[in-house]
């Protein structure tokens, strides 16, 4: 069932582009403090990506393919997710990703997310 919703989800990114739909949401962190989270511009990046961009898709959102490639890692070998080093180790990478992203100068600024 899960799968089924995924798909569905997919399809309809797919043939619903962000820039031209405002029913997507909007990063309420962004909203709130003016700093990006780790996760804006995902939507973006997998509209992209999903479309073949991988360039557009790294421009909008640098995390997402390494992120994507975690889960597929956790999906195939489940045992992983029992160790605490690697839940670690992902938190840190993320919260990395979110310092430097806000960092206004070069070249911290390419990781701002693509208009």
């Amino acid at each position: 069932m899960a799968a089924a919703a995924g798909t569905a989800g997919l399809l309809f990114l797919y043939r619903h582009p962000p820039e031209q739909f405002e029913f997507y949401p909007r990063c309420l962190f962004f909203h709130l403090t003016g700093f990006y989270c780790p996760g804006c511009g995902n939507t973006r990046a997998l509209y992209a990506l999903l479309h073949g961009n991988l360039l557009q898709s790294l421009r909008c959102n640098a995390m997402l393919l390494p992120l994507l490639l975690c889960v597929i890692i956790l999906i195939i070998f489940p045992g992983i997710t029992r160790k605490a080093a690697v839940g670690r180790a992902v938190l840190i990478v993320i919260a990395c990703f979110w310092v430097l992203r806000n960092l206004p100068f070069f070249p911290f600024t390419l990781l701002i997310p693509a208009n």
